[in-house]
Formats: C-alpha cells, sequence, structure tokens
C-alpha cells in the first residue's frame, strides 16, 4: 500500500526527507487536520508516515520552533492553540515592516520581468479562485491561495533586496496562518448571500495593492495594507465566538 508521504512526494526516496515530514506536518496544522489543543502521538504519526521517531522529532521540533506546536513537561507535545496576541504581535509587525516595502517600492522602477512575476501572480489566484468556486478540492485551493499569497510578499521583499524580512516572519506567523485558514473556510462561496465572501475580499485588496504599487500611488498602497491586515484582527473576534476551543484564553 503507498504511504500518504509517498503519495504527497510521488518519490520514495523522499520518505526519509526532514523537509518532506515537517511541510507535511505544518500542512496538516494549517488545514486543522490536527487540531489546536490536540496531542501528538509520535509513535502513531511515526507509523502512519512511515518513517522513524527521529525523522517526526526533527519535523516537530522545527514547528515547536515557530509556534505550530508546544511541548509541556510531563504532558507531551500538542498541537498550539491559537493566540490571540501572537495574532495581534504579527499583524503588528507585518505593518511596519511591509510599508516601508512599500515606500521603497515606490521609489523603484520595477523591471519588465517583476511586472510579469506581478501578472503571473494575478493569473494563478484566478485560476484558483476559479477552482474553489466550483467546489474543486477546496481545503487545498485555501492552502494554495496562502502560499501564492506568502510567494507574493516575498517577492516584494526580494526586489527590494530584504529577503530577511519575511524570513523573519516564518517564527512569528503560526497563529495569524491559522486565523486566515479559517478565515478563508469559515465565509467561503456560498455562505453569504450578499456580502463578499473572506476570499473575494482578501483577493480585491491584493489587486488593489498590486494596482497602486503598478501606478506609484504609496499612500493608496499602504491604506489597503493596512486595511487589510486590520480586517483579519476585526473577523478574528467572530472566529473565535465560532471555534472557542480552538484559541487560547
Amino acid at each position: 500500500m503507498t504511504s500518504a508521504l509517498s503519495r504527497s512526494t510521488g518519490h520514495t526516496e523522499e520518505i526519509n526527507s526532514r523537509d518532506v515530514i515537517y511541510g507535511l506536518l505544518k500542512s496538516r496544522i494549517l488545514r486543522f487536520d490536527l487540531l489546536p489543543g490536540e496531542k501528538l502521538s509520535e509513535n502513531g504519526l511515526a507509523e502512519s508516515l512511515e518513517v522513524s521517531r527521529t525523522i517526526l522529532r526533527d519535523g516537530i521540533s522545527r514547528l515547536c520552533e515557530e509556534g505550530y506546536v508546544s511541548v509541556l513537561s510531563r504532558s507531551g507535545t500538542f498541537v498550539s492553540l491559537i493566540d490571540m496576541d501572537r495574532v495581534r504581535q504579527a499583524v503588528d509587525a507585518h505593518i511596519t515592516l511591509e510599508q516601508e516595502i512599500l515606500r521603497e517600492l515606490g521609489e523603484r522602477r520595477l523591471g519588465a520581468e517583476e511586472r510579469r512575476s506581478l501578472e503571473r501572480f494575478l493569473r494563478r489566484i484566478d485560476r484558483l479562485r476559479d477552482r474553489q468556486a466550483r467546489g474543486e478540492e477546496r481545503e487545498e485551493n485555501i492552502l494554495l491561495y496562502m502560499r501564492e499569497k506568502d510567494s507574493l510578499h516575498r517577492l516584494l521583499s526580494e526586489i527590494c533586496r530584504r529577503e530577511a524580512v519575511w524570513d523573519f516572519f516564518r517564527t512569528l506567523d503560526s497563529d495569524l496562518l491559522r486565523v486566515r485558514y479559517l478565515l478563508y473556510s469559515t465565509f467561503d462561496y456560498g455562505m453569504r448571500a450578499v456580502e463578499m465572501s473572506a476570499w473575494e475580499q482578501s483577493e480585491a485588496e491584493y489587486r488593489m495593492l498590486l494596482d497602486n504599487i503598478l501606478r506609484k500611488d504609496t499612500k493608496a498602497a499602504i491604506l489597503v495594507l493596512q486595511t487589510h491586515y486590520q480586517s483579519v484582527l476585526w473577523k478574528a473576534d467572530s472566529l473565535r465566538a465560532y471555534y472557542p476551543r480552538y484559541f487560547s484564553d
């Protein structure tokens, strides 16, 4: 029988890859296959993924460093509850650092390839939105959309030669990313008759952001950025009411 790991990689030689195990566990946490507060069984996970406990522990250790997992003395290893204080800190950090990147972009002349990269991003999220609207692989589409957004922010950082800024967020965003996933999966297509879905609103904001970047309207771009991140906080309270056991006190 083909293991879950073999199916996900397509290469049996990657079964013992620490990066693959780390990525699989992280995706399961982000997708809420492993729920906040859930105790992790090393034996069970190692068996289901068909890897050694040593490799599994390496992945868990990395997730612990990023805040996805907590190790409690004499109790075991658990998926971390979502901490709204960490969400607020992440939002504040994103706004503070990313608006500096937007100011620098406003003073730069984007090259032809950089513009094409931004256009390719828009085409990719168009395809994902269409797949989501048709009800195809909704959970996977949400993760792919979140990764596309991450790649866009990384691209903007790289254009300004500030790659380290985005690497910094890797250790800060565990709670914010899970709130985003809940946001897109809860307020999805078909959930509301009149208002835009969370996905549609997010996509519209990113289109406005890129349009303002290309038009060199830095003030407008910063306003869109601030509104985008603040809207996550505004809706987080509703999510907490929907899923109280996912959040810490």
